[in-house]
């Protein structure tokens, strides 16, 4: 994965407007948008509801609960159920208010060291760093401890502006594949489910994602990704492959994966995204 450089990004602006119009357009934007190091946070915005266009699906997942056994651990409990966000929830925020559960002391050494870089003080007192902060930079932290068995099922975390919304390029991307996956998923479980429900005309439909493999005694069909598809995965970073697998899920089920998953979620910002997308499926 990469994240674009604004001089990038410039580059692949449309329109007829000149380079220099569309440099500094982007910069207005950006500023607006993305607070720099040392500015003010914007209040965030209120939520929206979850767009009338995006179709409620029912989404999987294979439930898992900490236990002990030689050691705290997550293991699975053995069954399938519809996901939901406090499914997902990786323990380091609360799930009905987002708020993070910090580790008090890990936030607050980082924090204590985040101080020293506008002030210019050591660590931070030479190049990169000066220029860094004389050119304006922007910049996120969010430090998770999995150092031990415990913190890996409850994680602790520290955070320096991660919450706050900023320009994030190609990492969007990280949205198709963990939606690529759930698809995989949700697909096998319904086949699994409700067999009759793969008929001869989905699975040809389908052979543009997978490979399928029927069970010769319960005649349950089980599906995986085909060459071309790993490849479209494994390739994600161009926008040529990354177009690929958007248009063959279909941009309702990327957002309905993405909103019941918790991966999304209003409390944290992002709605200048979901209201240009809430205008493509109204034009859909």
């Amino acid at each position: 994965m990469y994240v674009r450089t604004g001089e990038e990004f410039v580059e692949t602006l449309s329109g007829n407007a000149d380079p220099s119009t569309r440099a500094f357009t982007l910069r207005r934007w950006s500023v607006q948008s993305y607070p720099r190091l040392g500015q003010p946070a914007p209040a965030a915005p209120p939520c929206i509801p979850m767009p009338g266009w995006i179709r409620r699906l029912k989404h999987y997942f294979s439930l898992k609960v900490p236990q002990v056994t030689h050691r705290l651990e997550w293991k699975s409990a053995g069954r399938d159920e519809e996901l939901l966000p406090d499914g997902l929830n990786p323990g380091y925020f609360y799930s009905t208010t987002h708020a993070l559960a910090r580790d008090l002391d890990l936030d607050k050494r980082l924090k204590e060291l985040m101080a020293k870089l506008p002030a210019r003080s050591a660590p931070f007192a030479n190049d990169p760093f000066k220029t860094f902060v004389k050119t304006g930079g922007t910049i996120r932290i969010a430090l998770v401890d999995l150092s031990t068995d415990s913190k890996m099922v409850f994680p602790g975390v520290a955070e320096f502006n991660s919450t706050q919304m900023t320009q994030a390029g190609s990492l969007a991307k990280l949205g198709l594949l963990y939606a690529a996956f759930q698809h995989r998923f949700d697909l096998n479980i319904q086949a699994r489910m409700s067999p009759s429900s793969i008929t001869g005309d989905r699975l040809r439909d389908l052979t543009t994602i997978y490979d399928a493999i029927q069970d010769a005694r319960s005649r349950i069909v089980t599906f995986f990704f085909n060459a071309a598809y790993l490849a479209a995965l494994d390739g994600i970073c161009s926008n040529c492959q990354a177009s690929k697998i958007s248009r063959s899920l279909g941009l309702s089920y990327v957002n309905s994966a993405l909103w019941k998953s918790g991966l999304y979620d209003c409390r944290w910002g992002g709605n200048m995204g979901w209201r240009a997308l809430q205008r493509v499926g109204q034009r859909q």
